[in-house]
C-alpha cells in the first residue's frame, strides 16, 4: 500500500493534535437532531508522530449551559496550535465532531471563526486510513482499537457515547472524572491509532 501524500505531510509535521468531543445526550444520538449541547472537548498533542516522546493533554469540561463558554476556549486552542488536526470519523461530510462542533457554534455565531481555524491547518481522519488497511466498509473505533490491539484504561464496555450521559450526571453530583477521563482517552487514542497505522504502512 502507497503512503499517501496527506500521511506523508503527517510524518513531516511538527506536531500533531488529536481532538474529540462529548455531548450530553441522555435521550437520542446527537448525530440525529443536532439539538445535543457540547459539554466535554480535549485535546492530545504530540511534537512527534510517537507519542512515547512526549505528549501534553488539555481538556475541558463544563455544564451544558455554558457550552458557548466551552467552544470558545476549544476555538481559542485551534487558534494558537498549529499543527495536523487528528480525528477519528471526525472530520468530513457525514462524519461527527467537527460538523457537530460547527453545527452548534453556529447557535453563537462562532461558527466561521472555528471553521478558519480547524481547516488553517491538515486535518486527518485516521478512520479513512484503518478502513483502507482493513479493506472493510465501516467499523467502530472499538472494533479498530482491537484490530491494531490498543488497550484502554476505561474501556468502552464500560462507558462509551451511549451511556456517557450517565457518568457525566455523577460529575455533576459528586465531580467524579470518569467523563473527563473517557473524553481525554479518545482523544488520545486517535493518535494511538495514527501511531499504529504508520508502524504498519511502513512495514508494506
Amino acid at each position: 500500500m502507497r503512503i499517501s501524500k496527506e500521511n506523508r505531510q503527517c510524518e513531516d509535521s511538527s506536531r500533531l493534535i488529536g481532538v474529540d468531543i462529548e455531548t450530553y445526550s441522555p435521550s437520542t444520538p446527537p448525530w440525529k437532531t443536532y439539538a445535543d449541547p457540547i459539554v466535554c472537548v480535549s485535546f492530545a498533542i504530540t511534537n512527534d508522530i510517537d507519542i512515547n516522546d512526549g505528549l501534553c493533554v488539555i481538556s475541558m469540561i463544563q455544564p451544558p449551559e455554558q457550552e458557548r463558554l466551552l467552544l470558545s476556549q476549544s476555538l481559542s486552542i485551534l487558534e494558537s496550535l498549529n499543527g495536523v488536526r487528528v480525528w477519528f470519523y471526525g472530520y468530513g461530510e457525514g462524519r461527527f465532531d467537527a460538523p457537530y462542533m460547527l453545527a452548534r457554534a453556529a447557535i453563537y455565531g462562532l461558527e466561521n471563526r472555528l471553521k478558519n481555524a480547524i481547516e488553517s491547518e491538515l486535518n486527518l481522519d485516521v478512520y479513512d486510513v484503518a478502513k483502507k488497511i482493513a479493506g472493510i466498509n465501516s467499523f467502530s473505533m472499538r472494533r479498530c482499537e482491537e484490530m491494531l490491539d490498543i488497550k484502554r484504561i476505561l474501556s468502552k464496555s464500560c462507558i462509551n457515547g451511549a451511556n456517557y450521559h450517565y457518568y457525566y450526571d455523577l460529575w455533576r453530583r459528586n465531580g467524579s472524572y470518569e467523563a473527563l477521563f473517557y473524553n481525554i482517552e479518545d482523544a488520545i487514542t486517535t493518535l494511538r491509532v495514527f501511531q499504529k497505522l504508520k508502524w504498519f504502512l511502513r512495514r508494506k
